[in-house]
């Protein structure tokens, strides 16, 4: 995690070097491509961090949509809202329900639908998930 707080705050550095330069619609860009990628890697297995580490990783969120909006008296919760930003607690916890979800489907990786599978209770009653193969595993 902190490769990853290390690497998102270098990319906003390099973006508040130039916020004076860029119009808003190429800064955020910018954002999109050099420093979103880094927040979303892997976020679900870091989910469970301390909330100290979440919100380092938080302030350099922040701080990279206020220079995108490029204005002092701006708050940073007003700058997430402006640029439509969701905070990062929150698209972790909807990355986390859409891994699920794949899970459930079985569209996630194969490792992680076996996983899933051995921890499924085994019975050899016949119930209507076993019948209508509603569940992923057959």
């Amino acid at each position: 995690m902190d490769n990853v707080k290390r690497k998102a705050y270098l990319a906003t550095k390099n973006m508040l070097r130039v916020k004076d330069i860029l119009p808003t619609e190429a800064r955020r860009k910018l954002y999109d491509s050099m420093i979103t990628p880094h927040f979303n890697y892997c976020d679900i297995v870091w989910n469970g961090c301390t909330k100290k580490k979440a919100h380092e990783l938080q302030r350099i969120q922040n701080a990279a949509a206020k220079a995108i909006v490029n204005r002092q008296e701006t708050s940073s919760s007003q700058a997430l809202k402006e640029l439509k930003l969701l905070p990062l607690h929150l698209k972790r916890e909807i990355h986390t329900a859409v891994m699920v979800y794949k899970t459930l489907l079985g569209r996630a990786p194969n490792p992680q639908i076996q996983e899933i599978r051995n921890c499924l209770p085994k019975h050899v009653y016949t119930t209507r998930a076993t019948t209508q193969n509603t569940f992923i595993y057959k």
